[in-house]
């Protein structure tokens, strides 16, 4: 779905094209070239389809819905406002293990977590907690747990070097880290390089060697919580809730403070194009979870399952046999460009493995139409989208309509959002057809870069966030990603 600039690290490794090379027999290219010219048709004009200028004719395109408010609730009081509904179906399912973890469970040991970061690690409102885990229920548990507690998760790359981590951990200032007991050298040398030897440091659970005195155990601190900890703690919507980090335009990564307002319209905003929908007696949603929780891409599709009582198959890493078991069941997709090449490409997918998938959801790159056709020709009763977005905008701005198919676009801006598209000399909102930096506002857009005044006057200005990508939009308001405003620069220079 999004087009993010932020490449994911490791997490494709293994998903390879394992017919590369081979050419395709000229019996089949004419079929191919019919089914390709269905697939990237452009959107037809039409009153539901077309996205909606400003009626000043500034051009500024909003997107298909007129705008709403944003629920004035943090985020985690709106993710789980529906969840006493179906508080015993299952939230989380281990692709690896089969273990389950049921709705009510889930909120209860976030909440006990939260608890226990007030009370055991002495944590406080707006500490700052680095989140070092790989897809797993536990990633969750780390996170609303501590928005519930008032601390601020700052998820992180588990493949990080130690001296990355560091630099996220010194930068952020974090108080605590959760991880694996692997992943405890690397956290504990990262620490070390920040000057950051007391950060209080949470395994998931104990490991064949035992630990040091100062690091908990989940397991530990969950079995002991005190849920009413979290009690007294008071969130408002204009507090930071999350703390990833970004390359931003460029240079070395900064923290993007999202508050609960901005994660908040963005669920709106993914549940209002009606992706999903939501579990009824004889429907759930099932969602495998390859894309990284610690990735706002992942976060947020992790969220929107959860917001629509869905089933999430949390993948920790790209393993073929447990990837091909969480299709059997899957009913959306969400895959980065290595991963549709796979889908394409592997013998091993075919019709009847993807049989139950209604969508398939692209983002994080662009992706070349002859892999696109391959996975359409697989699965034919399936839509394929895309969209974009960024770290910064929390992430959504623009997706594809559920009844379009032009996979050349990302499609027109979301509910509540408002692009344009701006010379990159002169600053002037340009019409249809003409590239230049896009720019977007709307109330998912970050509150600014973590203690980097410099850089947030650079891309915030007047209320608009200038993403440092070059599109243009056609004349029914649909967006397309083009080039990188620096590669640009580059090339010209």
């Amino acid at each position: 779905m999004f087009a993010t600039r932020t490449l994911f690290k490791d997490c494709w490794r293994g998903a390879r094209r394992p017919d590369a090379g081979r050419r395709l027999s000229s019996s089949r290219q004419h079929l191919q070239a019919r089914v390709l010219a269905r697939i990237l048709r452009r959107p037809p004009s039409s009153t539901f389809t077309r996205a909606a200028s400003t009626q000043d004719g500034s051009n500024i395109i909003r997107g298909l819905f007129p705008d709403e408010p944003v629920p004035a609730v943090t985020f985690h009081e709106y993710l789980w406002s529906r969840s006493h509904k179906w508080a015993d179906a299952t939230a989380v399912t281990c692709g690896v293990s089969g273990r389950k973890v049921t709705y009510k469970d889930l909120k209860s040991r976030c909440t006990a977590f939260g608890g226990a970061l007030r009370r055991d690690l002495g944590l406080k409102t707006d500490d700052r907690m680095a989140v070092l885990l790989p897809n797993c229920a536990e990633f969750i548990v780390a996170s609303l747990g501590a928005m519930e507690a008032g601390v601020i998760p700052s998820p992180m790359n588990p493949m990080y070097t130690p001296d990355e981590v560091a630099h996220q951990l010194k930068d952020s200032g974090a108080s605590a880290a959760v991880t694996l007991v692997q992943f405890l050298p690397t956290i504990m040398k990262a620490a070390k390089l920040a000057g950051m030897e007391r950060l209080k440091i949470v395994v998931l659970q104990k490991g064949e060697d035992p630990l040091p005195a100062s690091v908990f155990t989940m397991t530990d601190l969950l079995a002991a919580g005190d849920p009413s900890a979290v009690n007294d703690v008071k969130r408002t919507p204009d507090d930071i809730a999350m703390l990833p980090y970004s390359s931003g335009t460029t240079g070395r990564a900064k923290g993007v403070m999202l508050t609960n307002r901005n994660i908040t319209a963005n669920l709106q905003a993914l549940d209002k194009k009606k992706d999903h929908i939501e579990r009824t007696e004889n429907w759930t949603e099932v969602i495998p979870l390859i894309l990284p929780l610690f990735h706002i891409y992942g976060f947020a599709i992790a969220g929107l399952t959860l917001y629509t009582g869905g089933e999430i198959i949390s993948l920790p890493k790209f393993e073929e046999e447990t990837f091909l078991k969480s299709l059997e069941k899957a009913t959306i997709l969400y895959v980065a460009p290595p991963l549709v090449i796979y889908l394409g490409a592997s013998p091993r997918v075919t019709s009847a493995t993807v049989k139950t998938l209604k969508s398939v959801v692209s983002g994080a790159a662009p992706c070349a139409s002859s892999d696109i056709l391959r996975v359409a020709k697989k699965m034919p009763q399936a839509l394929y989208k895309q969209g974009y977005g960024l770290t910064e905008t929390s992430p959504l701005v623009c997706s594809t309509p559920n009844d379009v198919e032009n996979h050349s676009s990302v499609g027109p801006p979301a509910l509540n959002t408002y692009v344009k598209v701006v010379d990159v000399e002169s600053g002037k909102a340009l019409g249809p057809d003409q590239p230049g930096e896009i720019v977007v506002k709307g109330p998912q857009v970050m509150k600014g870069y973590w203690k980097n005044q410099k850089a947030t006057d650079e891309v915030l200005k007047d209320g608009w966030f200038y993403t440092g990508d070059i599109g243009y939009y056609d004349s029914d308001g649909y967006f397309y990603i083009t080039d990188r405003l620096k590669e640009l620069i580059k090339v010209k220079g």
